[in-house]
């Protein structure tokens, strides 16, 4: 980020936001996050490659993950989730982040955590009865903090 960055209210406050992420403790408990995906992304998930995800939220509850693997807008209340969303990404995926990754809470009260940086497939371990793909992941590079 330069000075120039900081005129753009987004940057002005996703550096602070980043930082403060990068600084908390390694979280001692797993994370969920539930998304689409389309076929191409979802044969690409493989055992050891590598996915670099912006920043994300993730929830402590696995339950939050599942309805967002189902419903992105959750039934309306979150309505720009479809407009981020390809049409051919049909797919539900849950992401299972492990223990040890850098996030920070945001919201205490639901549990919700945001991360970013790269994370490794630890594993693809099931594709549910409902189609729901299940995806573990292990951060191997989490975003830079300023201590």
């Amino acid at each position: 980020m330069t000075p120039d960055d900081m005129d753009d209210p987004d940057l002005a406050v996703a550096g602070p936001l980043m930082s403060a992420i990068a600084n908390q403790p390694a979280t001692g408990i797993q994370l969920f996050r539930g998304a689409r995906a389309t076929p191409a992304a979802v044969a690409a998930m493989q055992r050891g490659s590598v996915v670099t995800l912006p920043l994300s939220s993730f929830a402590s509850s696995s339950r939050i993950g599942i309805d967002f693997a189902h419903d992105p807008t959750q039934g309306g209340l979150n309505p720009g989730a479809k407009q981020r969303i390809p049409d051919d990404a049909t797919i539900p995926v849950l992401y299972i982040l492990g223990r040890g990754a850098r996030a920070g809470n945001i919201a205490h009260d639901v549990g919700e955590f945001v991360t970013t940086g790269d994370f490794r497939i630890a594993a693809q371990v099931a594709v549910w009865g409902d189609g729901t793909h299940v995806v573990f992941l292990r951060q191997i590079t989490p975003i830079e903090g300023t201590t």
